[in-house]
């Protein structure tokens, strides 16, 4: 007996370790039982139209009701024709106002007398918008809505940059010139209700804006500078190739190398996206730094790779100048030889020469390699000494002099960017000689270069002899009075800026009380509101603004007039109707850049916003080059691509066939776009009139207490409504009501078509909804069966084509919220895409729903009306329980003898995934936590086999992602006086300043050196910022060519295998997935299966971007480079002076004061 026992054990011991080491899949369900259970299941959900989701007698409720009126065809010809023309008409008024301030500064600075004693109390009118003691502008100021800040619309404010000394004769003289633009401005703004911003950029560095406001200021010190705006960079001048050479030999390590690394920065942020550039280090000899070995655009994210890199130089060796100019010439000539389309301004061609002073003037190599070139094809030299220069300047000041460029001096680091946008004026000079209207649009920026597609000549002025003063810099300042020419002297060439984000309306005051005070008189109190987009994104049409001296000699301009458009001014034409949910407009300048489109996004407090290619944005092919190409050069048509589309909430892709339209913009660079999917073909042209019956049969049916709640899209249903996207639905509602009360005093101002789809909406989703409700107990299996379990539908909605959705009850109305807008909702728009098909949603989560007792997933079908063709009304849906789910998957998965099914949830796990890979329903409790989640969080294994199978996937670059900026590790801020007082200090080593108050031999004592502490690491801190970066994501998508697949995982390497079968649910988005359980002490993460789904940083490797092949784009029409005319009488700044020994002392305990002081 006892040997029966022992042997007894011992089969036992035998069968448990035998069975550990069989494969967990046994007795798993063969394809042809799967493919049952899944078509069982398709069958189930397809009753779902008889007995909770009746998508079908819905229709037919929206054809009775529009029986009366007409269905219209979709002509997206006609559509982006009429959009185009009412742009270019908005544009065109704006560049009328725009070449009135013009006439008006030019004629006013032609009036002016210099005069060197000049006070600021002899300005007129004159409000500094930097006003933190509130003082000056911020006293006459009334909060407006337009601007979305405190303004005064009767005059302007100007704005100084801290390194400008204010009362520089050479800034009060031009202050009171310009103060005549007040008058123009005002009328711009009074004849033109849309015009905002107004402002004149002057080339000495304030800007006069208008309408008058407060500025604001980030960071310590305010180093806001007009003239490194990119409006006033690509206004200012013709494109440019520019070569930096930098000097990196041992004589400038320590000091003058930081000096160089800002400075290369500085004239890095003065270019634009029609500039190229190149960088070149040398010593011994030469090289280019970084891996950028030719020229390239300087966009955003190549000038973001140069400044890195040009951090990272180091010194060493001796110079030898004649080498790097060599190398210089070298890349020019491989340059100018290139075929690469796209690659080069060619325009202004300059060599700007970083150095800390030469014996070497390199003439040898600039008579064989510049000298012997004709004159318009010579490359411009400017030439920097950087430092406190014990080296001799002299030949670097006849470099600039001998090729047409300039010599500055950078000794210290408040000379920087005054010094370095010196070149700016130079290379203006053939512009301002041709005196020529040169009106630029910029891309959209926030707050394109290329011909113009379609130019015609404007009014030229003309008048009869007269005679002006004209006010000059000083060395230019002419003695006598001088003849105006009569006739024409003007051209027209419309070209345009990039899209940028607004820069004066960062700070928004909003008048929240009237407050009496002592004496009488009354005054605003103002309440700062955290507005960070402000006007947000906006383009900016420019024009020089001339200084009118005698002919030929002139060759100076006084600055830049600009007038912003914002991109949502222009998007206000968009056909919205006819486009539908997921139709679009979009506009590209001719470098590709993305002027507006749905995908380009704003971010709050980055001001910093990247060029953004249209291939950027939408998902690249083939056919979407060819189509962007036809966009830069201007041509119309259309053209229907197959294409991936990404959904709004960014987790799901699908392919379809889109139609794009396209024609240019009339006088401007900008082309417009026109996207219309493949089911947007016909809409609902309701006859008739909206009556005041209609209006109060409309608020009867808004204010109907039945247990149903209405939400409303925040849409502009009448013209004066003031609903933004931050109202919800019951303040919609509420707005709307009281709109229709007050209808018969104004119903002009409403949307007819708008209004009378939202009657008919209200009236179909009434019966709708009702019988919808009738049907939310639903049993899931047929009369007869063993199972007749029932579970409840939480609520049941309607959301319709005119913004309604209807939600029963009204308590989970909360649930529907978020999807206030249907057309801006990934359910919505993804349903009227698969239109044949229900589709299952669970909310998205990265984690587990650690809180939540039972998950909700949504299920929604389309309807379409069917009157003459099909045209998208609705999208029905309801909110069902898992547990909803989770029967109706048992039940179809019946039990066969020796076989798991769904209900054996110890030994097979079933899964119902959607079409982007994301759990929707799980039998096994564990996993009920994870519904929402990507499969390749739940169990990466299984996600592994199905992706390449079932499962096909898009990966996607996102350019205008944000990140979390946590500071770098080195502080380059020093520790000792200059953090205490950065202001005062800044002013110190201002040059300006120095030079307007005692002398510019002064700049040459580097306060900033001396009491600056070297690098330290930094402290860990609170403050965390937002940067532009880029990230990795991935959407997964159904293979259409494969509806099933099995196989074995071999998990972890362990003796434990799974099997798995897989089968597409009929008219479904699921994915029927049953699996051996998982093996004993085995995880394996998403990230070991290159399972990429959420966003992850990630860093371009230098070797990619390096080697990116240069897009086809178009440079501007006409090049501005080369004038006879054109003289160089000063050529540059001073030589180096000695410094007082008195001036130093004064400088070093006033620097050293302010820093105790605070």
């Amino acid at each position: 007996m006892a040997a029966r026992c022992t042997s007894s054990a011992f089969q036992m011991f035998l069968l448990v370790f035998v069975l550990s080491t069989l494969s967990f899949g046994m007795n798993m369900p063969n394809e042809t039982l799967v493919r049952t259970w899944a078509e069982q299941l398709g069958r189930n959900i397809a009753g779902f139209d008889k007995r909770s989701l009746p998508f079908t007698t819905i229709r037919t409720f929206f054809d009775e009701s529009t029986k009366e009126s007409e269905v219209e065809e979709v002509n997206g010809t006609a559509l982006i024709l009429e959009m185009a023309d009412q742009v270019a008409q908005m544009l065109g008024n704006k560049t009328a106002a725009l070449k009135r301030a013009v006439k008006v500064a030019e004629s006013a600075a032609a009036r002016h007398n210099y005069s060197e004693n000049i006070k600021e109390s002899n300005l007129v009118n004159y409000y500094k918008s930097k006003d933190d003691a509130c003082i000056s502008v911020c006293k006459i100021l009334e909060y407006s809505e337009k601007f979305r800040q405190g303004i005064n619309a009767s005059v302007s404010s100007v704005h100084i940059p801290v390194e400008i000394y204010d009362k520089d004769p050479e800034i009060l003289n031009a202050l009171k010139w310009s103060h005549e633009l007040d008058k123009v401005f005002r009328e711009n703004y009074e004849e033109d209700k849309e015009i905002l911003w107004q402002y004149f950029g002057s080339q000495t560095g304030f800007m006069r804006s208008f309408p008058a406001s407060k500025w604001r200021q980030t960071g310590e010190v305010d180093l806001y500078d007009v003239r490194r705006r990119p409006w006033y960079t690509q206004g200012s001048s013709s494109p440019k190739d520019m070569l930096i050479l930098i000097d990196t030999s041992g004589s400038v390590v320590g000091q003058s190398l930081q000096l160089m690394k800002v400075a290369v920065k500085s004239i890095l942020d003065t270019l634009g996206e029609n500039d190229f550039v190149q960088i070149v280090q040398f010593a011994k000899e030469a090289v280019t730094v970084g891996c950028m070995k030719r020229f390239v655009q300087a966009n955003y994210r190549n000038k973001k790779y140069l400044s890195r890199v040009v951090s990272e130089m180091k010194a060493e060796e001796m110079a030898n100048i004649s080498k790097g100019l060599e190398y210089a010439f070298d890349q020019f000539d491989q340059f100018e030889n290139s075929t690469e389309a796209g690659v080069g301004a060619h325009c202004n061609k300059m060599i700007m020469l970083l150095t800390d002073g030469s014996t070497d003037n390199g003439d040898e190599v600039f008579k064989r390699r510049n000298f012997n070139r004709p004159l318009k094809n010579r490359v411009r030299v400017f030439t920097y000494a950087v430092g406190q220069n014990p080296n001799p300047v002299k030949d670097l000041k006849w470099m600039a002099c001998a090729n047409r460029g300039y010599f500055s001096e950078i000794p210290a680091m408040g000379a920087i960017r005054a010094r370095v946008q010196e070149y700016v004026e130079v290379v203006a000079r053939p512009l301002a000689l041709k005196h020529t209207d040169y009106v630029k649009w910029t891309s959209s920026y926030s707050g394109a270069h290329g011909p113009s597609l379609v130019s015609h000549p404007g009014h030229l002025d003309q008048g009869g002899a007269g005679k002006i003063f004209v006010s000059c810099p000083k060395h230019l300042q002419p003695s006598h009075y001088v003849s105006v020419l009569s006739g024409s002297y003007r051209t027209e060439l419309p070209l345009w800026t990039s899209v940028y984000l607004d820069s004066l309306a960062y700070l928004s005051y909003l008048a929240i009380d009237r407050l009496e005070v002592t004496g009488g008189d009354d005054y605003l109190q103002y309440r700062l509101l955290k507005d960070p987009r402000g006007l947000g994104l906006v383009v900016t049409v420019t024009l020089p603004v001339y200084n009118r001296a005698p002919s030929g000699s002139n060759q100076t301009i006084l600055g830049v007039m600009g007038i912003d458009v914002t991109t949502e001014q222009m998007k206000r034409y968009s056909p919205v109707w006819q486009l539908g949910p997921s139709g679009y407009t979009f506009a590209i300048n001719t470098n590709g850049y993305v002027i507006f489109h749905p995908s380009l996004k704003i971010h709050d407090d980055i001001e910093d916003t990247p060029n953004l290619d249209f291939l950027d944005i939408e998902i690249e092919s083939e056919a979407k080059e060819k189509l962007r190409g036809d966009m830069i050069d201007g041509k119309n048509g259309v053209v229907e691509i197959s294409s991936f589309d990404l959904s709004v909430d960014e987790n799901y892709v699908h392919e379809e066939r889109r139609r794009y339209f396209y024609t240019p913009i009339g006088n401007t660079t900008f082309s417009l776009g026109l996207s219309l999917p493949s089911y947007q073909k016909f809409i609902v042209k309701h006859s008739g009139p909206f009556t005041k019956a209609n209006a109060t049969e409309l608020i009867k049916l808004l204010e109907e207490q039945e247990d149903r709640a209405k939400l409303l899209a925040p849409w502009k249903y009448y013209k004066s409504s003031e609903v933004t996207n931050s109202y919800n639905s019951s303040d919609v509602v509420r707005d709307l009501v009281a709109a229709l009360q007050n209808y018969s005093q104004s119903p002009d101002t409403f949307d007819t078509e708008m209004m009378k789809q939202l009657h008919l909406d209200l009236r179909v989703s009434n019966i709708s909804i009702k019988m919808m409700k009738d049907m939310m107990h639903v049993t899931l299996t047929s009369p007869g069966s063993a199972d007749n379990d029932t579970a409840n539908i939480t609520a049941v909605f309607m959301a319709t084509y005119g913004g309604l959705t209807t939600v029963s009850p009204k308590s989970m109305s909360s649930v529907l919220e978020r999807y206030q807008d249907p057309w801006k909702s990934a359910y919505f728009r993804r349903a009227l895409h698969y239109k044949q098909t229900f589709m299952f949603h669970a909310l998205y989560t990265t984690d587990y729903q650690e809180n939540m007792t039972s998950p909700t997933v949504m299920v929604t079908h389309s309807v379409f009306g069917s009157k003459k063709e099909e045209k998208p009304v609705a999208v029905i849906g309801a909110i069902v329980d898992h547990d909803f789910l989770l029967q109706m998957m048992n039940s179809s998965s019946k039990s066969v003898d020796s076989v798991y099914s769904c209900k054996d949830v110890d030994n097979a796990v079933c899964f119902l995934l959607d079409d982007g890979a994301f759990v929707v329903a799980a039998n096994h409790p564990d996993y009920h936590l994870q519904i929402g989640r990507f499969l390749g969080h739940v169990d990466a294994g299984l996600m592994e086999q199905l992706y390449g199978s079932v499962y096909h996937r898009v990966e996607e670059v996102d350019y205008q992602a944000t990140c979390v900026d946590y500071g770098n590790e080195t502080s380059a801020a020093p520790l000792s006086f200059r953090i205490p007082s950065i202001n005062l200090v800044f002013e110190l080593l201002t040059v300006n300043w120095w030079n307007s108050v005692w002398t510019w031999a002064v700049v040459n004592l580097n306060v900033y050196s001396w009491f600056s502490s070297p690098p330290t690491v930094a402290a860990s801190s609170d403050d965390q910022e937002e940067k532009i970066c880029i990230k990795q994501r991935a959407q997964y998508y159904f293979n259409p060519n494969l509806e099933e697949t099995n196989g074995i995982i071999y998990p972890c390497n362990e003796n434990c295998t799974r099997d798995y079968l897989a089968r597409r649910v009929p008219d479904t988005n699921l994915l029927f997935v049953i699996i051996s359980p998982a093996c004993p002490n085995c995880y394996e993460p998403a990230s070991s299966k290159n399972l990429v789904q959420e966003p992850v940083e990630m860093a371009l490797a230098d070797n990619d971007l390096c080697n990116q092949t240069a897009r086809y784009r178009r440079n501007p029409a006409k090049c501005y480079d080369f004038d006879t005319r054109e003289t160089n009488p000063v050529c540059g700044g001073p030589l180096t002076s000695p410094v007082s020994v008195v001036l130093v002392v004064v400088a070093t305990l006033l620097t050293v004061i302010s820093a105790r002081l605070s």
